[in-house]
C-alpha cells in the first residue's frame, strides 16, 4: 500500500526529486492535510462478511 500510495499520489504531486530536509515538515503536513484524506476517501475498504455454514466453520466471504 505504501508503494501503490507513492507512485499514484504522492510523486503526482511533489515529483521524484529529492526533499531536503528542512522542507519535510512543510510536506508531511501537506499530506495530512491534503492528499491522505482525498486516499482515503477514495480508496474502497472491503471488510469480509463471516457467515457460519452448516458444520459450524466460519467461511468469509466479500460482502
Amino acid at each position: 500500500m505504501v508503494e501503490s500510495k507513492n507512485g499514484s499520489i504522492i510523486r503526482k504531486q511533489l515529483g521524484h526529486a529529492h526533499i531536503p530536509q528542512h522542507h519535510a515538515e512543510k510536506f508531511n503536513r501537506f499530506d495530512d492535510e491534503y492528499l491522505t484524506p482525498y486516499l482515503n476517501y477514495h480508496r474502497p475498504c472491503l471488510y469480509p462478511e463471516i457467515r457460519i455454514d452448516k458444520t459450524g466453520r466460519e467461511k468469509k466471504v466479500e460482502q
